[in-house]
């Protein structure tokens, strides 16, 4: 509840490995913590809204894999 529950999901979402995918169900809504898991992690995210409240959210997250680095052009 409250910010317990925000922070348990902040948590989790920050622990997804490249590939995983979660989906948030929500009673409020998600932004708020979407906001925070890009100012503590702005690597690659998915997000898809399967449903905008109210009075129920629900979204699925997915962790991209890095970007391969670009390789220097041969000139």
């Amino acid at each position: 509840p409250g910010a317990q529950g925000a922070d348990a999901a902040l948590d989790r979402l920050l622990r997804l490995r490249a590939g995983e995918q979660v989906e948030l169900h929500a009673t409020s809504d998600p932004g708020p913590l979407w906001r925070r898991v890009r100012r503590n992690d702005s690597g690659g995210w998915g997000i898809t809204t399967i449903e905008q409240g109210p009075p129920r959210w629900r979204v699925g997250i997915t962790r991209r894999p890095p970007e391969p680095p670009l390789s220097p052009m041969a000139g």
